[in-house]
C-alpha cells in the first residue's frame, strides 16, 4: 500500500513543481521519513540524509518535466538558470559531502531548516503587495543572480526541499520579476543542482538497501517518479492560465500548511 502512497505523493509533488516552481520537495519530505522507515532498518541520524537525498533525486524528474513544458511554453530562460544553476550546484555539493553526509547532520538541523526556511516565505508572501501582471524583463547583475544561486544551492543541500522557496522571492524582490519568470528560473535552477547532488549521492559507497545506490533507495523513489511524469507537465499548463495573483495565494496557503506540520515535527524531536 504505500507504494501507492508514493504514486499520488509524486502526483502531488509533480503538480507543485510545475504549478509554483518550487520542485516537489516540500510534499517529498513530508512523505519520505515515512516511506524509508517501511522500507529500511534506518536509525534517527540516517533519516535526515537520506531523506534529503531522495528527495533531491526525486525533483530531479520533477523540475525535468517542468522544464520541458516551460520551453515548448517558450518560457525558458537559459542564460538566467545557467548563471543561477551552476553556482548554486557547486556549493551544494561541498554541503552535502562536508556537512550532510556526515554524522554532524541531525533530524533537529533538519526539521529547523525547513521550519526557518517555511516561515520566511510565508511572511514574503504576506508582505508582499499584490503582485502586478506585469513584468520587467531585461539584463540582471550577474553577482545577485550566481549569489541567489549560492544561497538557494546551500538551501537545497541542507533542506531537500529544492531551494525554490528562497529563490523565487529574492528573483522578485531583487530583479522586480513576475511570478511566472521566477518560477521558470526556479525549476531550471532547481533541475541543474540536483542533478549534481543526485549523481554524488550515487556514486557514494554507502549502500542502505539491496535495490539502492549510494543514498538512494529506488523502491521509494520510483513510484514517486511515476507519479511525477503524469502530473508536473500539467502544473506548468495550468499556471500558464491562472493569474499571477492566484499563484501567490496558493503558494501562501500551502507553505503554511505545510508550515504547521514541520514545526509540530521539530517539537516532537526536541521531546
Amino acid at each position: 500500500m504505500h507504494y501507492l502512497y508514493l504514486f499520488f505523493a509524486g502526483i502531488a509533488g509533480g503538480f507543485i513543481a510545475g504549478f509554483l516552481g518550487g520542485g516537489g520537495g516540500i510534499i517529498y519530505v513530508l512523505v519520505l521519513p515515512w516511506a524509508l522507515r517501511s522500507v529500511i532498518d534506518v536509525d534517527a541520524g540516517e533519516l535526515a540524509t537520506l531523506t534529503v537525498a531522495n528527495s533531491l533525486f526525486s525533483m530531479v524528474f520533477t523540475t525535468f518535466s517542468g522544464n520541458i513544458a516551460q520551453f515548448r511554453l517558450k518560457n525558458f530562460y537559459i542564460k538566467e538558470v545557467l548563471l543561477v544553476g551552476i553556482p548554486g550546484a557547486l556549493v551544494s555539493i561541498l554541503l552535502m559531502k562536508y556537512f550532510v553526509s556526515t554524522e554532524y547532520y541531525s533530524p533537529w538541523f533538519f526539521n529547523s531548516i525547513i521550519v526557518l526556511l517555511l516561515l520566511f516565505a510565508v511572511v514574503q508572501a504576506l508582505l508582499e503587495k499584490p503582485p502586478s501582471q506585469k513584468d520587467f524583463p531585461g539584463e540582471y547583475n550577474t553577482v545577485q543572480l550566481n549569489t541567489s544561486g549560492i544561497l538557494a544551492g546551500s538551501i537545497s543541500a541542507v533542506s531537500g526541499l529544492g531551494g525554490g522557496v528562497v529563490l523565487i522571492p529574492m528573483l522578485k524582490i531583487w530583479f522586480k520579476m513576475g511570478i511566472k519568470r521566477a518560477k521558470s528560473i526556479s525549476l531550471g535552477m532547481i533541475f541543474i543542482t540536483t542533478l549534481a547532488l543526485s549523481v554524488f549521492n550515487l556514486l557514494l559507497p554507502a549502500k542502505t538497501h539491496d535495490y539502492s545506490i549510494g543514498l538512494i533507495v529506488f523502491p521509494v523513489v520510483l513510484p514517486i517518479l511515476a507519479g511525477v511524469l503524469v502530473s508536473s507537465p500539467a502544473g506548468v499548463l495550468i499556471s500558464h492560465k491562472v493569474s499571477s495573483r492566484t499563484i501567490n495565494k496558493v503558494f501562501l496557503i500551502f507553505m503554511t500548511i505545510v508550515l504547521i506540520k514541520k514545526v509540530v515535527d521539530l517539537v516532537l524531536t526536541l521531546l
